[in-house]
């Protein structure tokens, strides 16, 4: 399987997981390899852009670098769509040579066009279970606590011009109402008793307990579960084929393939 990673190289992070990726292609747990990356800063744009960058010349993994702050700056200012179009299509240009099976997102900043998100199988994460939240990681966990859920997931979705709507590919679940929170729920309903919910994530915002225990239990999966899912994706236990995920046997997986019994294993 050949693999194409899309980032932005914004945090430590996303370096971190463009590691595990290729570790796991070295040690054979996936069974590809890595094509290329592409990162959408030039060098000398960040940290850990520059870092990713220097990193994919130090392992001989081609690193496609083109700045999206400086394509076109006037037309980004006048028509986005036109210019995210037009930035997508340089890049698959450059990138037309490399064979490429699964693209993969890995902390890719910007929303893909239309045409990316279709001519190639793309993944990215989302920190939700299948039909569970959608939009950036505060919202799901705010809406959690705000709705009282029991569980929370994360899954890995092919992406689709409709933001985080993509048919679901892999995820695990775990519970946010076991023994280890149930201090921290009772905490905030007593909270609630005297200020409401917006009041709080003004206030409290991402240092609020129980919001902090609930994206620590979430962002312990989010590795394992990517490259659990590449890993299934590389041994043919499941497939993608015209936007439809399917197991080995051609059945569809409406809410994709249920890796939690390895991800609990793994993060064990």
């Amino acid at each position: 399987m050949n693999l194409g990673l899309w980032t932005t190289g914004r945090d430590e992070a996303a370096f971190a997981l463009l590691k595990a990726i290729y570790n796991a292609t070295k040690d054979s747990t996936i069974k590809g390899v890595i094509s290329y990356i592409f990162c959408n800063r030039k060098k000398g744009e960040g940290i850990w852009s520059d870092t990713v960058i220097n990193w994919g010349k130090e392992i001989s993994i081609p690193v496609v670098s083109i700045s999206s702050s400086k394509y076109e700056p006037e037309l980004k200012k006048i028509d986005f769509e036109e210019w995210r179009k037009r930035f997508h299509t340089e890049a698959r240009k450059h990138l037309s040579s490399f064979s490429e099976d699964i693209r993969t997102l890995v902390g890719y900043m910007l929303i893909l066009d239309t045409d990316s998100c279709r001519d190639k199988t793309t993944i990215n994460l989302h920190p939700a279970k299948p039909g569970g939240p959608k939009g950036a990681w505060q919202e799901v966990i705010w809406d959690l606590i705000e709705n009282n859920a029991d569980e929370s997931g994360v899954m890995i979705h092919l992406v689709t011009p409709e933001l985080d709507a993509g048919p679901s590919v892999s995820y695990c679940l775990y519970k946010i109402k076991n023994r280890g929170l149930e201090k921290l729920w009772e905490e905030h309903r007593m909270r609630l008793k005297n200020m409401r919910l917006p009041e709080i994530i003004k206030h409290e915002g991402e240092s609020y307990p129980l919001f902090n225990e609930i994206r620590r239990l979430g962002l312990k999966r989010e590795f394992p579960l990517l490259i659990h899912t590449l890993k299934t994706l590389s041994e043919g236990k499941v497939r993608v084929e015209k936007g439809k995920v399917m197991d080995r046997e051609g059945r569809i997986l409406r809410e994709g393939y249920n890796l939690t019994k390895e991800i609990d294993e793994a993060i064990r």
